[in-house]
């Protein structure tokens, strides 16, 4: 009982012990607390203050920055001003705040600004008034020129006539002396008036401006890329240009360059003419080749058309206009006609520098190095060489002095005409491509079962928006809108005595007068009652009546035979074209088919006529302009012209010619 009464009071002892050790803890832990909270108002105190140190630290570097930059920028407008450039560099350096070379920069900037401020209305002022020299003694140049040049004539035609006389008197190898002098002494005086009109011109064209960019952008160039580069080398050759005087140097740039479809390097597209100038500009070869394009091989179509006044997006890439842009380029080069018959070697030097494949005719400066006569210009540069030689560049030339403008063309000489075939026929579903020159197939046929009655034509399907013209000539008697025709127009073939109907087009380009052969004068569509309606039923609704000026629907004659006079092209064709003679029309053959009657024999051309021909037809407009998009010329007095007569037959035909020609 003892023990146990010990044990307790030990127990309650260390009972008591512990209490004593929480309660010690509990008071340690409220001393740590307000200690801590102690800390943490210090350290909220210090990060006011530092945070207000900041702020103003930082607006004191802001004020500093703008104070340096303001002082910049008056630096800058003060070295403008010019009183004190080189004050103004060193208060620049002085004031600012970039490194070394930061400040070197600024100093040569500084310097260079104010000096071509200061200087360069001083350089422009001095050019103009050395331009305004150099008129002046162009003028006097000019007029000693023209003075030098009356009394050598003088003086030539003087010796002509002494040597006339006396020729009699002196050997003829003295004779053959005095003449050849009497030639260079011409050649002579044209070459130091050649020479002096390009100096002034070359003066007169002087822009400053220019120059600078030139110089500047000569820095910037990189290997291979030059926008002076001349054209690639040239390919196969192309064929006979009709150019009129021209036509001997454009025969000779097609045989050292190419075809009129070809395509660098070594390559062609065979639809290369029947495109656009746009179009031929991103076209590509059968093999992959899309370089220098058509008989000249142009290395930049589009400026070279504009150059010749083409419009890109509507003109053809024809060889006509082929021949125009290479005339262009031949004036641009400064090429004339005096300069190929008096000064051949230049003439040939220029053309050189234009095409590649032209070599030149004496030993001279070319493209980055020497050349010799029969090199190309471009010798060696990206594989550029002649392909012909000299003496054909002089051949050519030769044929350019002694050209003369042919003859009009005899009756038996013009393009035959377009042969009808009065018996054909055509199946629903055959394919007319090859005919009107786009996708095309004939989807009705002439007395189709319809519920509201027979076909009064042939269907023929195509694609909207395609331009229609006809190959020979015809006139318009009449167009009109509505109806389950939608849009349609009734056009007269005087040559073939019919009246042929083109119904449901999208719009008319000529709505009145006469409309010469291969202009277009409506385009396809699906306008009126189309089945299925929509572009899906876009076709050609196509009659045929051979009394003029009938309104009534459906055709008195198959209109199977004149398909053949219809083309289809994604462009407009404008212009007037040489007159084209009647239609021929065979015999009637016997390939009909079956479920179509046989229509009546066409009507021959009446051989006694009057023929009516404008007096002084208003002019072509002008190369690249806008074409009329719809009539017909001025209205003009006509000239009646009996054709029974032989006499009138024949001055018929002329006139005629003459026309086509103008």
């Amino acid at each position: 009982m003892a023990e146990a009464q010990k044990s307790l009071l030990k127990n309650s002892d260390s009972l008591g012990n512990i209490r004593s050790s929480l309660l010690s803890f509990g008071e340690g832990l409220k001393t740590a607390n307000s200690t801590s909270i102690g800390i943490q108002k210090g350290l909220n105190v210090n990060n006011r203050e530092k945070q207000r140190a900041i702020l103003k630290k930082s607006e004191i570097f802001r004020t500093r920055r703008e104070a340096v930059q303001r002082k910049e920028r008056e630096s800058v407008i003060e070295s403008g001003k010019l009183p004190n450039i080189i004050s103004s560099a060193q208060r620049t350096i002085s004031g600012s705040t970039k490194g070394f070379l930061g400040r070197i920069m600024d100093f040569v900037g500084t310097v260079m600004l104010g000096w071509l401020l200061t200087n360069l209305p001083g350089i422009i002022k001095a050019v103009q008034s050395l331009i305004g020299r150099i008129q002046e003694a162009r003028k006097i140049l000019q007029s000693w020129i023209d003075n030098t040049t009356e009394f050598f004539q003088d003086f030539t035609s003087a010796l002509d006539g002494i040597l006339g006389k006396i020729s009699g008197i002196l050997r003829p190898d003295e004779v053959k002396e005095a003449e050849d002098n009497e030639k260079k002494l011409r050649k002579g005086i044209n070459s130091l008036e050649d020479n002096i009109l390009g100096m002034v011109r070359s003066f007169q064209n002087f822009d400053l401006r220019t120059w600078y960019n030139d110089f500047i952008g000569s820095f910037e160039k990189r290997p291979g890329i030059d926008p002076s580069q001349p054209p690639g080398p040239g390919t196969s050759s192309g064929g006979a240009a009709n150019a009129g005087r021209f036509s001997p140097i454009l025969n000779l740039i097609g045989s050292a360059e190419g075809g009129y479809t070809s395509i660098a390097p070594n390559d062609e597209n065979p639809n290369l003419t029947n495109m656009t100038i746009a179009e031929a500009n991103k076209a590509v070869g059968v093999d992959g080749g899309n370089g220098a394009i058509g008989r000249y091989q142009l290395t930049t179509p589009i400026q070279q058309a504009e150059l010749a006044g083409l419009d890109v997006n509507t003109d053809l890439f024809s060889p006509a206009n082929q021949d125009k842009i290479a005339i262009a380029l031949i004036k641009a080069r400064g090429i004339t006609a005096d300069m190929i018959v008096n000064n051949p070697n230049e003439a040939a030097k220029r053309l050189a520098m234009e095409f590649a494949g032209i070599p030149v005719l004496e030993d001279t400066q070319g493209y980055k190095q020497l050349v010799k006569r029969g090199q190309s210009y471009y010798r060696n540069f990206n594989g550029n060489r002649a392909t012909i030689t000299p003496d054909k560049v002089e051949a050519a030339f030769e044929q350019f002095k002694n050209y003369q403008e042919p003859q009009s063309p005899s009756p038996a000489q013009t393009t035959p005409p377009p042969t009808i075939d009065s018996g054909k026929r055509y199946t629903k579903g055959q394919n007319v491509t090859s005919l009107l020159g786009k996708n095309a197939s004939i989807t009705s046929l002439l007395g189709a079962s319809r519920k509201h009655g027979p076909h009064g034509g042939i269907d023929i399907g195509c694609d909207p928006g395609l331009f229609v013209s006809l190959k020979v000539d015809c006139e318009v008697m009449g167009s009109a809108r509505g109806g389950g025709y939608g849009e349609v127009i009734d056009v007269w073939v005087e040559s073939l005595g019919v009246q042929l109907r083109f119904a449901h087009s999208t719009r008319h380009i000529i709505t009145s007068g006469k409309i010469p052969a291969g202009t277009s004068f409506t385009v396809t569509g699906y306008s009126g009652t189309v089945d299925p309606p929509g572009p899906a039923g876009s076709h050609i609704h196509f009659e045929a009546n051979t009394n003029k000026g009938s309104t009534t629907y459906g055709s008195n004659t198959s209109p199977d035979p004149y398909v053949s006079l219809i083309q289809l092209t994604s462009v407009q064709i404008t212009g007037t074209t040489p007159p084209v003679p009647p239609a021929q029309v065979s015999a009637q053959s016997n390939n009909t088919s079956s479920g179509t009657s046989t229509p009546p024999s066409l009507a021959p051309v009446n051989k006694s006529r009057n023929i009516t021909v404008p007096i002084n037809p208003a002019a072509p407009p002008p190369a690249g302009s806008q074409q009329p998009t719809g009539g017909g010329p001025p209205a003009s007095k006509p000239l009646n012209i009996s054709s029974s007569d032989p006499l009138n037959r024949f001055m018929t035909t002329l006139l005629l010619t003459e026309l086509g020609n103008t």
